[in-house]
């Protein structure tokens, strides 16, 4: 219906159609930067390098805390040593890592908390690009913004 099945006559309703006096659209190029808001794509390299752009004040440790308690402290524990009421579920689950200890040297303490930002915004699986049935801690990219996210790093550099 309103085709042929060989167009010897292009028709001007086939074309693509623009408004008056305006250019056809052209597609981004390929390096070029969003300013639609999405956040740039880090990976674990480049993690180590980031700096923490949220000031280490009260208000933010206050908040960092109140989102740990939220979002981390059911797998991580309250205190963050990694004995949630989750960890047993895991465990008998079939997860092989337990949840991890934050209270100790690892990704929250190496730098700015680069690592462990970009750990937090694509999960752990994710941020190492593991199958995601050997960990089991979830992306929070979605749920959390940037800034909640640097303070919880503030928060959670605080209590090791």
């Amino acid at each position: 219906r309103g085709s042929y099945p060989l167009d010897f006559f292009s028709e001007m309703h086939y074309s693509q159609s623009y408004k008056i006096q305006e250019p056809p659209s052209l597609s981004a190029p390929a390096d070029s930067v969003p300013i639609t808001g999405r956040e740039v794509a880090y990976s674990v390299a480049d993690a180590p390098a980031l700096i923490n752009p949220v000031a280490s004040t009260a208000a933010t440790l206050q908040r960092g805390q109140m989102l740990y308690q939220v979002n981390c402290a059911v797998c991580h524990g309250a205190t963050g040593l990694g004995d949630g009421p989750m960890r047993d579920r895991l465990t008998t689950a079939g997860y092989k890592n337990p949840p991890a200890n934050l209270t100790t040297s690892g990704s929250v303490s190496s730098g700015e908390g680069g690592l462990a930002f970009l750990i937090v915004s694509k999960g752990f699986a994710g941020a190492y690009g593991m199958p995601a049935d050997q960990f089991v801690m979830p992306p929070f990219e979605e749920l959390l913004t940037a800034e909640d996210r640097w303070a919880m790093i503030r928060y959670l550099r605080s209590i090791q």
